[in-house]
């Protein structure tokens, strides 16, 4: 699996817009700042305002994240960058068949802590459930 660093992440996000605004961690709303400080102690995040939402790219536990906030400060969803290895097995063993490499792979943690994963392979996006079941391609 390459290295390149949040590119899944990055085109999944700016689906929401085009146009990305770097902000100052003092920009981020309160209510915001607070959530995140409750879901990530200890964390210092990269902001970024795309469409309304807002972004936070950071690492922990030495994983490359992406966590994304309304302006409410209601947590929509978690992006993080694993392991091949670290798929579930069935989504290895589908992936096997088509692809012998996996360009990239992330794990997907919804506001309602559903799971998903999205593997990049071949310039294409593939989606799983928690279980590793094939779900269908998926949208970049």
């Amino acid at each position: 699996m390459k290295a390149c660093s949040f590119l899944m992440l990055l085109s999944t996000l700016l689906s929401f817009s085009a146009t990305a605004q770097k902000i100052a961690p003092e920009a981020v709303p309160k209510a915001i700042s607070i959530v995140f400080i409750k879901d990530f102690p200890g964390v210092t995040g990269e902001w970024e305002l795309i469409g309304g939402r807002y972004i936070a790219t950071f690492e922990q536990n030495k994983y490359k994240m992406q966590t994304v906030y309304n302006a409410a400060g209601a947590r929509l969803e978690t992006h993080v960058i694993i392991k091949e290895e670290e798929l579930p097995e069935a989504a290895r063993v589908y992936m096997s068949h088509y692809y012998p490499t996996i360009d990239e792979a992330s794990k997907i943690i919804l506001a309602n802590d559903h799971v998903s994963f999205k593997v990049l392979a071949g310039a294409k996006y593939y989606e799983f459930d928690k279980q590793g079941n094939y779900l269908g391609k998926a949208a970049k």
